[in-house]
Protein backbone atom coordinates (compact mmCIF):
# COMPACT_ATOMS: atom_id res chain seq x y z
CA UNK A 1 0.00 0.00 0.00
CA UNK A 2 2.90 2.38 0.68
CA UNK A 3 4.30 2.80 -2.83
CA UNK A 4 0.98 2.66 -4.68
CA UNK A 5 -0.99 4.88 -2.29
CA UNK A 6 1.59 7.65 -2.35
CA UNK A 7 0.23 10.96 -3.61
CA UNK A 8 3.69 11.66 -5.04
CA UNK A 9 2.82 9.59 -8.12
CA UNK A 10 -0.23 11.71 -8.86
CA UNK A 11 1.72 14.90 -8.21
CA UNK A 12 4.41 13.72 -10.63
CA UNK A 13 1.69 13.07 -13.20
CA UNK A 14 0.60 16.72 -13.13
CA UNK A 15 3.99 18.33 -12.48
CA UNK A 16 4.97 18.90 -16.12
CA UNK A 17 1.82 20.79 -16.94
CA UNK A 18 2.03 22.68 -13.66
CA UNK A 19 5.42 23.93 -14.90
CA UNK A 20 3.74 24.86 -18.21
CA UNK A 21 1.01 26.75 -16.32
CA UNK A 22 3.54 28.64 -14.22
CA UNK A 23 5.46 29.51 -17.39
CA UNK A 24 2.24 30.84 -18.93
CA UNK A 25 1.49 33.10 -15.99
CA UNK A 26 5.08 34.26 -15.47
CA UNK A 27 5.78 34.99 -19.14
CA UNK A 28 2.57 36.90 -19.74
CA UNK A 29 3.01 38.82 -16.50
CA UNK A 30 6.57 39.71 -17.43
CA UNK A 31 5.42 40.71 -20.90
CA UNK A 32 2.72 43.00 -19.53
CA UNK A 33 4.96 44.57 -16.90
CA UNK A 34 7.84 45.02 -19.35
CA UNK A 35 5.63 46.64 -21.97
CA UNK A 36 4.12 48.99 -19.40
CA UNK A 37 7.55 49.94 -18.05
CA UNK A 38 9.06 50.46 -21.51
CA UNK A 39 11.64 47.69 -21.24
CA UNK A 40 11.39 47.04 -24.98
CA UNK A 41 13.02 50.44 -25.53
CA UNK A 42 15.99 49.68 -23.24
CA UNK A 43 18.63 48.09 -25.46
CA UNK A 44 21.39 45.89 -24.11
CA UNK A 45 24.02 43.81 -25.89
CA UNK A 46 23.79 43.04 -29.61
CA UNK A 47 20.64 45.13 -30.04
CA UNK A 48 18.57 42.97 -27.72
CA UNK A 49 16.09 44.79 -25.55
CA UNK A 50 15.76 44.26 -21.83
CA UNK A 51 12.27 42.94 -22.54
CA UNK A 52 13.55 40.29 -24.98
CA UNK A 53 16.37 39.22 -22.66
CA UNK A 54 14.06 38.72 -19.68
CA UNK A 55 11.43 36.86 -21.73
CA UNK A 56 14.00 34.52 -23.28
CA UNK A 57 15.61 33.91 -19.88
CA UNK A 58 12.24 33.00 -18.36
CA UNK A 59 11.43 30.78 -21.35
CA UNK A 60 14.72 28.91 -21.05
CA UNK A 61 14.33 28.62 -17.27
CA UNK A 62 10.95 26.93 -17.64
CA UNK A 63 12.23 24.63 -20.38
CA UNK A 64 15.08 23.59 -18.11
CA UNK A 65 12.65 22.98 -15.24
CA UNK A 66 10.58 20.73 -17.48
CA UNK A 67 13.64 18.87 -18.74
CA UNK A 68 14.83 18.47 -15.16
CA UNK A 69 11.51 16.86 -14.29
CA UNK A 70 11.84 14.49 -17.25
CA UNK A 71 15.35 13.47 -16.15
CA UNK A 72 14.19 13.01 -12.56
CA UNK A 73 11.25 10.84 -13.59
CA UNK A 74 13.43 8.80 -15.94
CA UNK A 75 15.94 8.02 -13.19
CA UNK A 76 13.45 7.01 -10.51
CA UNK A 77 12.12 3.53 -11.19
CA UNK A 78 9.51 1.50 -9.33
CA UNK A 79 8.93 -2.22 -9.47
CA UNK A 80 5.31 -2.65 -8.40
CA UNK A 81 2.59 -2.64 -11.05
CA UNK A 82 0.52 0.44 -10.24
CA UNK A 83 3.46 2.59 -9.16
CA UNK A 84 5.45 1.66 -12.26
CA UNK A 85 2.45 2.43 -14.47
CA UNK A 86 1.93 5.87 -12.88
CA UNK A 87 5.66 6.54 -13.16
CA UNK A 88 5.62 5.73 -16.87
CA UNK A 89 2.55 7.87 -17.52
CA UNK A 90 4.06 10.76 -15.52
CA UNK A 91 7.29 10.48 -17.54
CA UNK A 92 5.49 10.71 -20.89
CA UNK A 93 3.22 13.49 -19.62
CA UNK A 94 6.32 15.45 -18.60
CA UNK A 95 7.78 14.99 -22.09
CA UNK A 96 4.50 16.23 -23.60
CA UNK A 97 4.60 19.24 -21.27
CA UNK A 98 8.16 20.13 -22.32
CA UNK A 99 7.14 20.04 -25.98
CA UNK A 100 4.04 22.09 -25.15
CA UNK A 101 6.17 24.65 -23.36
CA UNK A 102 8.65 24.84 -26.23
CA UNK A 103 5.90 25.24 -28.84
CA UNK A 104 3.56 27.56 -26.96
CA UNK A 105 6.16 30.08 -25.89
CA UNK A 106 8.49 29.93 -28.90
CA UNK A 107 7.14 33.31 -29.96
CA UNK A 108 9.22 34.93 -27.23
CA UNK A 109 12.26 34.18 -29.37
CA UNK A 110 11.12 35.95 -32.55
CA UNK A 111 7.98 38.06 -32.21
CA UNK A 112 7.97 41.70 -31.20
CA UNK A 113 7.23 41.86 -27.49
CA UNK A 114 4.89 44.84 -27.25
Amino acid sequence: MGEVASGKRLLALAAGFVIWSVAFVVLYSALSIGCRQGWSDVHLLAGLSLQRVQLVALYVLHLLAGLGLVVFLRRSQFTSGAAAFLQTVAFYAAIAAVFSTAFTFAGTLMLTPC
